[in-house]
């Protein structure tokens, strides 16, 4: 369930696989007054989530991730500001080893 305070949503791997299904069932019955849906620079990738613009009416950017870990609009090739509380995000200097979220089960 989203919640009613949020504001702008990011989507990575929007695309495929259990982020379209969030992305197409799921988030769209929340408003936003932004929406950002993002996956892998790859062409295929890019025209899926060309498909899912019209699933939102608040303003909508389509983004790819870049090696460093930025994103960038599709449409424009300039670099996007993610969203969020400034402790989510992560920077990455350049050849600084990269950090992924580990998962746990209760």
């Amino acid at each position: 369930m989203a919640d009613e305070t949020a504001r702008t949503l990011l989507v990575v791997g929007a695309a495929r696989g259990a982020g379209r299904w969030l992305v197409e069932h799921v988030l769209p019955s929340a408003t936003w007054s932004r929406v950002i849906l993002a996956d892998v620079h790859w062409p295929a990738r890019e025209r899926d989530l060309a498909r899912l613009s019209a699933l939102y009416s608040a303003p909508l950017n389509l983004a790819v991730s870049q090696p460093h870990g930025a994103l960038s609009d599709l449409a424009t090739g300039r670099e996007l500001p993610v969203p969020g509380p400034a402790s989510a995000r992560t920077s990455r200097r350049r050849g600084a080893p990269e950090r992924r979220a580990t998962f746990r089960r209760a």
